[in-house]
């Protein structure tokens, strides 16, 4: 990772920045609901999105993920071991949670959950810690909340978040837990739509997902891909197995899938005199493909909440594609629950559509990173330009060749 300091991307609105959109509204500051992060090439702007992806997982699915003497995949600033830490800053259900984790490649060395009084902003209560002692080698566990309690605290790993093995313990911890992030980045960086295809055509195919389905059906007509319907269908093949392949998704949960069953995504086409006409996904623009993959994600974020972050969103979607895939965070109809997208692009005019308190830049120099929100530095006016005030490297974040 190419940050070494402390990086902070905050997503707390003042009134004010409300005139601008892209906002959700709760009891306390509004939130933003899109952040475009924009920066040079190799300024580390995937890496922000690997380090967020990579807390979101560890977080929440390190004890199902990993072995457990495995080295926890991380990667620290030009490798050295000095702990990294991330703090998560959250609410669920109108409950205010921070949660703390600091670690290396060997181990957790802290980790802590609190919850917070949001009305009067004060700390309410300490759910659970755990600290390294170095001297006797084992780790002091403070189970503060009740339901924490039936934890069998022997079986803390070193390896694992202490929230992931209270969900694998049985213990009820959804309502608490930090967001859990969905999009195209994994511990490897930037993933293309075209890995994700199987996987979005199981969710579409899940019986309990069939409200999504039909929205998109609705949808992806609607959106000039040359499709008047998607069909998603499972073909049984002659030679089954029946042994299970086990797909790993990068830093994110384990899917399952059948040797001896095919998926096959069929797109319908029709001419100006009616005839339809059938097209294999594979046959499909690179385009039409991403977005049926980005769908997979979106959609059940919209309806429930949560967090997507989108590595140069950009990069298999038309400009006016993009817009329209934003501006369903855009509108509460939508987005009721508040639903967040933080995506890195290089689309420039996308600085003019969200307004400066939704753009981040990066910029690195001898070999660090530095993030921070338009809005914070001096001068920067509502009204401006910023496409073309950040072109001509007045906010920084550019090349200089």
């Amino acid at each position: 990772m190419s940050y070494r300091e402390k990086t902070e991307l905050s997503l707390e609105l003042s009134q004010r920045d409300k005139t601008q959109g892209w906002f959700y509204k709760r009891s306390k500051k509004p939130l933003s609901t899109a952040a475009a992060i924009f920066g040079a090439n190799g300024s580390g702007k995937t890496v922000f999105l690997k380090a967020l992806s990579f807390a979101s997982w560890f977080a929440n699915h390190s004890m199902q993920s990993l072995p457990p003497k495995e080295i926890i995949p991380i990667s620290p600033w030009f490798g050295n071991d000095e702990p990294s830490e991330f703090i998560f800053d959250y609410e669920n259900n109108g409950v205010h949670f921070v949660y703390e984790l600091s670690l290396n490649r060997h181990r957790v060395i802290s980790e802590s959950l609190r919850q917070w009084d949001n009305l009067f902003g004060r700390k309410n209560e300490f759910l659970f810690s755990r600290i390294w002692d170095n001297e006797r080698n084992l780790y002091k566990i403070d189970l503060g909340r009740k339901q924490f309690k039936p934890i069998r605290t022997e079986l803390v790993r070193e390896n694992a978040s202490l929230l992931s093995m209270a969900a694998q313990q049985g213990v009820e911890i959804n309502s608490l837990c930090p967001p859990d992030v969905v999009g195209n980045v994994k511990s490897q960086g930037r993933i293309g739509s075209d890995f994700f295809l199987s996987p979005a055509a199981e969710f579409f195919l899940n019986p309990d997902n069939s409200f999504n389905r039909q929205r998109l059906e609705q949808i992806m007509p609607k959106l000039d891909l040359g499709l008047t319907a998607l069909d998603i269908q499972r073909l049984e093949v002659e030679d089954k197995e029946e042994l299970r392949a086990t797909v790993r998704m990068g830093n994110g949960p384990e899917m399952t899938f059948t040797p001896g069953t095919s998926l096959r995504i069929i797109g319908h086409h029709q001419d100006k005199n009616g005839n339809e006409y059938h097209l294999s996904f594979k046959d499909e623009s690179a385009g039409t493909r991403a977005v049926f993959v980005y769908m997979s994600w979106l959609l059940p974020l919209l309806e429930k909440g949560g967090v997507a972050v989108m590595d140069e969103l950009e990069a298999e979607l038309h400009p006016q594609m993009m817009d329209k895939l934003l501006e369903m965070f855009n509108n509460s109809n939508t987005n009721p629950k508040g639903a967040q997208i933080i995506f890195t692009t290089h689309a420039e005019n996308k600085m003019n559509l969200l307004g400066k308190s939704h753009v981040y830049i990066v910029e690195k120099e001898n070999c660090e990173s530095s993030l921070w929100r338009l809005d914070e530095m001096r001068g920067v006016r509502s009204d401006e330009n910023y496409r073309a005030k950040y072109l001509a490297g007045i906010y920084g974040g550019v090349p200089q060749f």
